[in-house]
């Protein structure tokens, strides 16, 4: 840029007034207007054909989040794991509940607990951990009456692991269940155990393309030769902590019932611990909900090989708040409207979001 801003004069003549005009001259060049910003990311070139790509939930709610997201973490890797309280806590509670069919909750967590590295908890977790563990006691003994000790679980399968290929050998699918149990009937059960919260999602977001956890997972048994043939009746999120301790009994027990969707009501006295106990009928059947997990697998393969990594939020999950790389794209929340807005209404709209920031 500078050389070709002095080489609109020469060295020896440059001043303060030539240099200017070969700065104007040099931007007007370059295209460069001032005043105006453009975040937007307009893609790259294709991806490459024979390409394998393999999707797993996260992955692929990522994409329909935000395909520029997508973008950072699975094209650029720019993602850095980190270790915190909430991951920690998961894995060593998934640890425990992979033998909640067999054991009770303290040999189980022995287990788990000689499985984990607990130096990695500092001493303020600890704290907190011992603090949690009688909660989480009662999420595990509370699933396993209610599920494996109520004479509904036949057989049940803790974190299943499967990799699915479709598409002639191009698109994979993969994913962990955390758990899920056949009735004498050959019904299936899915269960997936949360220490956070959650969102257990709407028709609306499964048609976008988002939340479908439990809709991927009933997907994925569709595949499977061994279940393919066996009618899922239920997928819930299992809540294990509550979203606050400070909870009385009554409080505490309506905030830790299951959550998630009902296909056939088969599961015994599920009106005491299930919050839809019934079927959904703003929800469409599971089979119309297993095909529109397919399209959107194959919608995000064509997203991906074609490169389309915009930078274009959901808004149905606010997909901005907690995004690590705002600094990478600087999408305010004028610019998410601004192509539905005129110029006014869009200094307007950035106006009003500097004060509610102030």
């Amino acid at each position: 840029f500078v050389t070709s801003a002095l080489n609109f004069e020469s060295a020896s003549k440059v001043n303060e007034s030539t240099f200017d005009l070969a700065y104007e001259k040099t931007l007007e060049d370059l295209g460069v207007v001032f005043g105006y910003y453009d975040s937007s990311f307009n893609g790259l070139t294709q991806d490459d054909p024979n390409r394998i790509l393999v999707f797993s939930y996260s992955s692929m709610n990522e994409l329909y989040e935000c395909p520029f997201k997508y973008f950072v973490d699975h094209i650029l890797h720019m993602g850095e794991f980190e270790s915190f309280y909430g991951a920690k806590l998961g894995t060593l509670t998934h640890k425990a509940f992979e033998h909640i069919d067999k054991l009770d909750f303290e040999s189980a967590w022995n287990i788990a607990v000689s499985e984990t590295d607990m130096n990695e908890f500092t001493k303020k977790e600890l704290i907190f951990l011992n603090a949690n563990k009688s909660r989480i006691k009662d999420a595990y003994e509370n699933i396993q009456n209610r599920i494996y000790k109520s004479g509904f679980a036949k057989t049940s399968k803790s974190e299943y692991r499967k990799t699915y290929t479709l598409k002639d050998n191009q698109l994979k699918v993969n994913g962990s269940i955390d758990s899920f149990v056949i009735n004498e009937n050959d019904q299936i059960v899915i269960l997936d155990y949360k220490t956070g919260s959650f969102d257990k999602g709407n028709q609306e977001k499964y048609d976008a393309g988002l939340k479908l956890q439990l809709l991927m997972y009933s997907y994925m048994l569709s595949l499977d030769e061994k279940y393919k043939d066996k009618n899922v009746v239920g997928i819930y999120y299992c809540p294990i902590l509550p979203t606050t301790l400070n909870k009385d009994a009554t409080e505490y027990q309506k905030d830790m019932k299951f959550e998630g969707l009902t296909f056939e009501k088969v599961i015994p006295n599920a009106e005491e611990f299930i919050v839809s106990p019934n079927i959904n009928k703003k929800v469409k059947t599971l089979p119309e909900n297993l095909l529109l997990v397919k399209e959107k697998l194959e919608q995000a393969e064509e997203m991906v090989r074609e490169s389309k990594f915009t930078i274009s939020p959901a808004m149905k999950v606010d997909a901005c708040k907690y995004c690590s790389y705002k600094d990478l794209c600087f999408k305010t929340r004028a610019f998410k409207d601004r192509p539905k807005m005129k110029e006014e209404e869009l200094e307007e709209a950035k106006k009003k979001e500097y004060e509610d920031e102030e």
